[in-house]
């Protein structure tokens, strides 16, 4: 037998590839939702895990169940019209269930002059039930495929229709459960499929229950893919350690888990904290169909990446409300996530991955970046980044070439300008984190690693000596959170003069290296 491996594409099956012990999870969907006959929509972003989760959905349920599991992935054609849908329909249960119930095959095949209409799919599905051993659960992955919402919702009136006709969730003359799975949920199918069509908000299936089951990975249940993978190779890894430092970069999003680890693997790196953050280098130069989709989720809606920006690129904090379109658009795609009452972006490696998108569609790329090319080897000396060099120099590029900018554009693009000279820096050797996590109102804003040093830097704007202060308190408590000793705090000044030379101290035991930018100066 082939060797394990840690699987990216599509289904995980757990005799071939290392995977995650969700069983806890199963469990939950079973008892909530699953013996509660409710039906419900498994909506999560892509790659996040669903077609796993119903594969091992079925294999857990199947004793108990007739489940029949379809897909709509290449059944576009479905969607042409009702005869068509009810007929791929019609067929594609038959197929599923062939081989081991061909008698309840032949009765979800059965024709009559009016075989095509949503009235008879209906009556066959009664039939089918009532003649089925055990109670039936019907499974759809990738129902975003449908490509004509009027033909979906037909299908799913009926349904729901059937749903409110029984009376317990045992009675037999429908599916004891339906499971649709795909990235949008019902209320949103509508935005994602022929969004120019005029159709009514209120769903023909309301009556789905939300789907609450946290899908990502906890650092707990990552550790149990590791110690599948540790008990094969004895590396001597840390496993709670490594497992940690995965969760930290990914906050558990399944496919980011499995690619970190993939690498890590390939690459034949030691398995340290090190090398999970060498890998993130690599991920995050990479095209892959995550990220394409998450750029092209930006640009196909200009609202969402306004908000993106606002969060991303100024450091706003968005309070979290899920009727605001945008919000709730982010969330579903996976980019967002929700902390307490605020707007997040949901890990390390999208902040990262979106900051960088920004600063190479951003019009002063270009010249922050043939700036920051010339001068490197100033800050850089046998090996080692000096960090004040970098900041001093960049100080200088900004009094030279922003002095006539406005407040607002300051205010919009500081950490852009930031990160855009120091990234062609660090390429090849460091990276940057954007801290997605809220402390204390805001965002601790960029952390910069360069081979094994870390530079932890607060980017703001000048709002006199009490906000100063409170820039200190923060950078110092999280310095100490990430043992460092010293802190970075930049503040730009709009002022024709800066209120005060920027300087070196000692802030609650933290050594704070302090810069103020008056880009306006004149030398």
């Amino acid at each position: 037998m082939a060797e394990k491996y840690f699987n990216t594409e599509g289904l995980c099956v757990s005799n071939i590839h290392y995977m995650v012990d969700t069983s806890t999870k199963i469990d939950k969907i079973i008892r909530d939702y699953v013996e509660r006959g409710r039906y419900f929509v498994i909506n999560r972003a892509r790659q996040y895990g669903k077609t796993t989760t119903l594969d091992l959905l079925t294999t857990t349920l199947q004793d108990r169940y007739l489940v029949i599991q379809l897909s709509f992935e290449g059944s576009e054609g479905y969607f042409e019209s009702k005869e068509n849908l009810v007929n791929g329909v019609c067929d594609q249960i038959a197929t599923a269930l062939y081989d081991s119930h061909p008698a309840l095959a032949n009765i979800i095949l059965e024709r009559s002059p009016k075989s095509d209409t949503m009235d008879d799919l209906s009556a066959r599905i009664t039939t089918l039930c009532q003649h089925a051993e055990n109670p039936v659960i019907l499974i759809i992955d990738e129902v975003d495929r449908a490509s004509d919402y009027t033909v979906f919702a037909s299908f799913l009136g009926m349904l729901r229709k059937k749903y409110l006709s029984r009376r317990t969730p045992d009675n037999r003359s429908t599916f004891h459960n339906v499971i649709l799975a795909g990235v949008h949920d019902i209320k949103n199918l509508k935005a994602k499929i022929r969004p120019d069509s005029e159709h009514a908000y209120n769903s023909p299936w309301n009556i789905a229950a939300p789907f609450d089951v946290d899908m990502s990975f906890a650092p707990d249940e990552i550790a149990t893919m590791l110690t599948e993978y540790e008990a094969d190779y004895n590396t001597g890894m840390d496993i709670g350690v490594i497992s940690e430092r995965l969760y930290y970069h990914t906050s558990g999003y399944p496919f980011l888990v499995s690619l970190l680890c993939r690498y890590i693997h390939e690459d034949k790196l030691s398995w340290t904290c090190d090398s999970v953050d060498a890998v993130i280098r690599r991920v995050l130069n990479e095209k892959n169909t995550l990220f394409d989709d998450m750029i092209k989720n930006l640009q196909n809606h200009g609202d969402f990446k306004k908000l993106v920006e606002r969060i991303v690129l100024e450091g706003k904090t968005v309070n979290y409300n899920p009727d605001d379109p945008s919000i709730d658009l982010g969330v579903m795609y996976g980019i967002f996530a929700r902390n307490e009452d605020q707007v997040q972006i949901s890990n390390r490696i999208f902040s990262a991955r979106l900051m960088n998108y920004f600063i190479s569609t951003s019009k002063t790329s270009k010249l922050v970046k043939d700036r920051s090319d010339r001068d490197a080897s100033l800050y850089i000396h046998d090996g080692v980044l000096d960090f004040d060099k970098v900041i001093e120099r960049f100080s200088v590029f900004m009094h030279e070439e922003y002095r006539d900018k406005n407040s607002a554009f300051i205010e919009r693009e500081a950490r852009l300008l930031l990160l855009g000279y120091i990234k062609p820096i660090i390429n090849g050797y460091g990276q940057y984190i954007l801290e997605p996590q809220i402390r204390g109102g805001r965002a601790i804003d960029i952390i910069v690693q360069y081979k094994q040093a870390e530079y932890i830097i607060e980017v703001k704007i000048w709002r006199g000596e009490a906000y100063e202060h409170k820039a200190y308190d923060q950078i110092a408590g999280y310095a100490k959170a990430r043992h460092q000793r010293i802190g970075y705090v930049v503040s730009f000044c709009d002022l024709q003069k800066a209120p005060r030379q920027g300087s070196v101290f000692t802030h609650n035991g933290i050594e704070i290296h302090e810069t103020i930018i008056a880009y306006k100066d004149v030398f």
